[in-house]
């Protein structure tokens, strides 16, 4: 029971810490792809320390880092899917409205504003193809390789090779 109370405990805390305005101020300065990073280092913490209490994801039990790597990898691929706080996510809603919209830079932060911010900007400046390359093969690379890692699913490496 007081193990459950120390998290309840951490968990408020960190909310208290995550929602004052340095900090979203200071994560507002950060690209999206720096934001997330940020984001995805303390879930990779919190993982590494709930597997210590034996959290079990999907019926696999946590047992190492590599199998906290490959989970982080499928819930990354999970809220690419499904965030909807992206510029592609700007540019159909401005385009349906006949405007542009504006929105600080945390707001792009999210799963699938970080990786659709490194389509648009590395690698094609076409918004339909970083939408594809965004939400089809981003996930579909992420959860093959988060199976591998957790050696969930029955997924062998050689499958990818």
């Amino acid at each position: 029971m007081f193990r459950v109370l120390k998290f309840v405990i951490a968990f408020a805390l960190l909310g208290f810490l995550f929602s004052t305005k340095k900090m979203i101020i200071a994560l507002n300065s950060l690209s999206p792809i720096k934001g997330l990073i940020v984001y995805y280092f303390i879930l990779f913490i919190t993982l590494e320390i709930l597997q210590w209490f034996g959290l079990i994801i999907g019926g696999v039990k946590i047992q190492n880092i590599r199998q906290t790597i490959g989970e982080l990898l499928i819930i990354f691929a999970f809220f690419v899917i499904v965030d909807y706080e992206s510029e592609w996510v700007a540019y159909v809603i401005g385009e349906n409205e006949g405007k542009k919209k504006d929105y600080p830079v945390i707001y792009t932060q999210a799963e699938d504003g970080a990786v659709y911010y490194m389509w648009i900007t590395y690698v094609t400046k076409n918004p339909e193809i970083a939408r594809l390359l965004t939400y089809v093969l981003t996930p579909a690379v992420l959860v093959a390789m988060g199976f591998m890692l957790t050696g969930g699913g029955g997924i062998k490496r050689e499958w990818l090779a």
